[in-house]
């Protein structure tokens, strides 16, 4: 259930930016916010691995930085999950 919580904040917050990216510190910064008790970093970059290996988000991957997008599958799974 936790993950499932942290999951769906995760597609929220990207989807407020699309079609932007947002930072990874950026987007734990908001995790932290939103999710009491505080999610854990391993919990969020497992969670954020899930999302990208079923296509829900994309990494963009840059020299030193990463940042997370919300694709269409993304989009349609948070409004499936009623979120």
């Amino acid at each position: 259930m936790r993950k499932l919580q942290i999951k769906i904040e995760v597609l929220k917050a990207l989807d407020q930016v699309a079609p932007r990216v947002m930072p990874e510190g950026t987007l734990q910064t908001t995790l932290r916010i939103l999710i009491s008790p505080v999610p854990l970093l391993s919990e969020m970059r497992e969670v954020l691995n899930d999302l990208e290996g079923r296509g829900l988000i994309v990494g963009v991957r840059g020299e030193d930085l990463l940042k997370w997008g919300i694709t269409d599958s993304g989009k349609a799974k948070l409004s499936e999950w009623g979120a």
